[in-house]
């Protein structure tokens, strides 16, 4: 462990440099260079040869950043429908309150809940597309989606209007 520790702190500054030359932000750069070291130190299979330990972490920030570009862009989609559906209900009289307390009862549901919903009733991917976009295990997708169509039963059962928000 001590060993390995050593070749970390060497291995910091061409790290850092490297984050930084693929995503061209310096908080990211050192957010991710430090999920790599903390990674590194905590695993059990990363070389302890300096020469093939610098490979093993510079694709572990290459693969760190794909994940985080994914999930931006998979946020960045979800924002852009999430617009598109509050500005058709701004335009469309027909079925209104239906679709606003629809829209209410998603809005009431925690991230996660919003997420594999969004996923799979509205983009209509698959359990298994959606457990590897999210990194979770098919069973977890499955329960989430479970539980987060329940809450959006009850919401709407219960009939919770909040005429002032938005």
């Amino acid at each position: 462990m001590l060993r390995r520790f050593i070749l970390c702190k060497v291995l910091t500054s061409d790290l850092k440099a490297y984050a930084y030359s693929v995503c061209s932000d310096y908080h990211l750069a050192e957010d991710l260079s430090q999920e790599v070291l903390a990674k590194v130190l905590e695993s059990k299979v990363a070389p302890l040869n300096p020469k093939d330990l610098k490979p093993y972490a510079f694709k572990m920030l290459k693969n760190l950043y794909v994940d985080y570009l994914r999930k931006q862009n998979l946020r960045a989609e979800y924002l852009a429908t999430e617009q598109q559906l509050l500005a058709k209900y701004q335009l469309n009289n027909c079925n209104l309150i239906d679709e606003y307390l629809v829209n209410q009862a998603f809005s009431s549901l925690n991230e996660q809940q919003r997420e594999i919903i969004y996923l799979v009733d509205i983009l209509g991917y698959k359990y298994r597309e959606v457990a590897q976009m999210t990194d979770l295990p098919v069973g977890t997708v499955m329960s989430r989606l479970n539980r987060a169509r329940a809450v959006m039963l009850n919401y709407i059962r219960d009939d919770q209007v909040n005429i002032d928000s938005k």
